[in-house]
């Protein structure tokens, strides 16, 4: 078992898959993503299934699309938003992409960013917001609404630095949206917020605390609810650090909760690390949740390389599926 240098941090349970496919589904490599594909969101329409992610291209980070048939074969589409202008607040990155049908409309919420790291990988830099792109087709094209959906919090707040790739539910007529949420430094803190709406588009209505506490160190929330147990389950990226203290995202976890509004920190477990997916090193990244039939898949970005030699592991990443048969089982029976 390859060593897991965040150990101490973990949750004591781990949650397994009941499949991890052995080889990632879509690596990068093409123009649109020749430095790494990361930050997988999946969804459906008309018989297809798509792929919103982000791909590292010769200049930059933007969200890219590929179809498929089956989940594990994908076409590329390409990019699908530009970044914006000199002066705009997503100049530096239109990023990412979690995909919703709402209101006769398809919603992109993208991670809009003015800083990068700069060559050759691009790295997007804090602050992190949130963009809004629309269209009539999943295949585009998508028109920009917004590049700041969801105002950054105060100066010294727990979401001062990041509100940005909200995963947002429809209930009862209204819109939840859980955003990754995060501090300035020195040190950073990250978790997961909460935004409520009447609308798709705002104006959105942010919690004034955080749904688990920021020491969690989480990001890039994707939900599920399981009617069988009457549980939600929100897969999260957990970020930990290498034995040099650099961060990288090294696991994907899971919370279940019996209210979509209330987390217990301690009701979580592992899913996913570098001990159980086989054509990964050390950095695992973002879940996205996708039902298809009797089967709940989870996308997940991965890198091949060890952290040190891939940028602590933001660039050269490959996307990467695993499944959960339904119904879910559920972590803890009470």
């Amino acid at each position: 078992m390859k060593k897991n240098v965040c150990a101490k941090q973990n949750p004591a349970r781990r949650y397994e898959p009941d499949y991890i496919h052995p080889v990632p589904v879509l690596e990068h490599g093409d123009q649109m993503d020749m430095n790494g594909a990361r930050e997988a969101f999946l969804f459906q329409h008309d018989g297809l299934f798509y792929l919103h992610y982000d791909g590292n291209g010769e200049n930059g980070w933007s969200c890219c699309q590929a179809v498929s048939r089956d989940l594990l074969h994908w076409d590329k589409r390409g990019e699908q938003l530009q970044a914006g202008l000199a002066g705009e607040l997503d100049h530096g990155g239109a990023c990412y992409g979690p995909t919703f049908f709402f209101e006769g409309k398809w919603h992109l919420y993208y991670v809009s960013v003015e800083n990068t790291s700069g060559a050759p990988f691009y790295i997007p830099a804090l602050p992190y917001r949130t963009g809004l792109a629309t269209a009539d087709h999943p295949d585009g094209p998508w028109t920009k609404v917004s590049t700041s959906l969801l105002a950054l919090g105060e100066k010294g707040s727990w979401n001062e630095g990041c509100i940005c790739a909200p995963y947002v539910l429809q209930l009862d007529g209204r819109y939840f949206a859980f955003y990754s949420a995060s501090t300035t430094g020195p040190d950073y803190y990250r978790t997961i917020g909460l935004a409520v709406s009447d609308s798709p588009g705002g104006p959105w209505e942010l919690s004034p605390e955080p749904l688990l506490p920021p020491g969690e160190q989480l990001e890039n929330a994707s939900l599920y609810y399981e009617p069988a147990c009457s549980l939600w389950f929100m897969f999260v990226n957990h970020v930990g650090r290498d034995e040099a203290g650099n961060e990288f995202t090294e696991a994907v976890w899971v919370y279940w909760s019996r209210s979509v509004t209330e987390w217990d920190p301690e009701d979580k477990a592992i899913v996913l690390d570098a001990s159980n997916i086989p054509w990964v090193k050390q950095a695992v990244g973002l879940p996205a949740c996708l039902v298809v039939g009797s089967k709940l898949w989870i996308g997940f970005d991965a890198c091949k390389e060890s952290v040190n030699s891939a940028n602590i592991g933001n660039a050269h990443r490959d996307i990467g599926m695993c499944s959960f048969d339904l119904p879910l089982r559920a972590p803890v029976l009470e």
